[in-house]
């Protein structure tokens, strides 16, 4: 693992958080000029981001797959009203 990037990660997960933060403020739609983005569109663009670093860590992608599978299993389970396949 590189554990050079965990910083990265840490940075990217927290912007995530704020586009998130963003929609739930402000509306999915929501157009910032400065951005010049809808929130939707950042929130993409961040989730990228952080794609991208996750990959740079070097972790075993079939332990990656393996905890996806596992919250798609949770979400199912605990999530009903919002789990779609």
């Amino acid at each position: 693992m590189n554990e050079a990037y965990l910083p990265l990660v840490m940075e990217e997960a927290g912007e995530v958080l704020q586009a998130i933060g963003k929609i739930q403020r402000f509306g999915v739609d929501n157009f910032w000029a400065s951005e010049g983005c809808t929130n939707r569109e950042a929130l993409a663009l961040e989730i990228g981001d952080l794609m991208e670093v996750i990959d740079r860590l070097g972790l075993p992608p079939e332990m990656i797959e393996a905890g996806r599978v596992r919250k798609r299993e949770r979400l199912e389970k605990y999530a009903p009203e919002i789990w779609k396949p």
